[in-house]
């Protein structure tokens, strides 16, 4: 399509789907310079959650963008493609006073997982960084933990954080963005599991009671489609 909202919306729901029929219109959305910050950041991050390492001269190129967030993002996006020419990108955000661009640097560090990419978290982990900046970290590295493991045993270390481990607003995004993209009868199950145990709860409406439905129900839709 040419319109670039409905492009957007299709290309993101292909792109969890991990579609290679997305990666064109993707990859396209990124490219634009003249297309507005939100659409091409959504572009950018679903060429990372689909793995099509086709994208990567492309999100390469978004390192050199004029706006700061675009160049985190598609390190951050290059990194879930295996990739660390946003290394030094990620590192000088990850030192931002700024804490949104901070946090958002240390969450590119993670996802792109390089011994470098892990000393600097390290380093950031010292006694003076900011409560927040310490638990960014700290879910970065629980997400790069994640990559060697095994399906089951990925899925039920993200569940036993949704259900007991320390959470915020960011983390409960991430773990739900992963387990989309792990997708699978383990995910579904974990999913059920979660939404069975916030039911009991003395306030059902918590946030992780929400995003599982919701995250269940997408689940659902994208294995239909497949």
């Amino acid at each position: 399509t040419k319109d670039v909202p409905t492009s957007a919306v299709v290309s993101r729901a292909l792109g969890l789907m991990r579609d290679q029929r997305a990666t064109p219109v993707l990859i396209e959305l990124a490219a634009k310079e003249d297309t507005d910050a939100y659409r091409r950041s959504i572009a950018i991050v679903a060429l990372g959650l689909l793995g099509d390492k086709s994208a990567v001269s492309t999100l390469e190129k978004v390192l050199t963008d004029e706006r700061e967030r675009l160049q985190i993002t598609a390190a951050g996006s290059l990194g879930l493609l295996g990739s660390d020419k946003g290394l030094e990108v990620a590192i000088k955000a990850s030192h931002s006073l700024d804490w949104t661009t901070r946090d958002f640097g240390i969450q590119a560090l993670g996802f792109i997982g390089s011994d470098k990419a892990l000393a600097t978290l390290e380093e950031l982990s010292g006694e003076a960084s900011p409560y927040a900046a310490k638990h960014t970290i700290e879910l970065a590295k629980f997400m790069n933990s994640l990559k060697e493991l095994k399906e089951e045993d990925k899925v039920n270390k993200i569940k036993e954080k949704l259900l007991t481990g320390e959470r915020s607003s960011l983390s409960d995004m991430w773990y739900f963005m992963e387990l989309a993209r792990i997708d699978g009868e383990s995910a579904l199950k974990a999913l059920d599991e979660i939404i069975e145990v916030y039911s009991k709860k003395e306030h059902p409406a918590d946030n992780v009671h929400r995003m599982a439905v919701r995250q269940r129900k997408i689940l659902k839709i994208i294995r239909a489609a497949k």
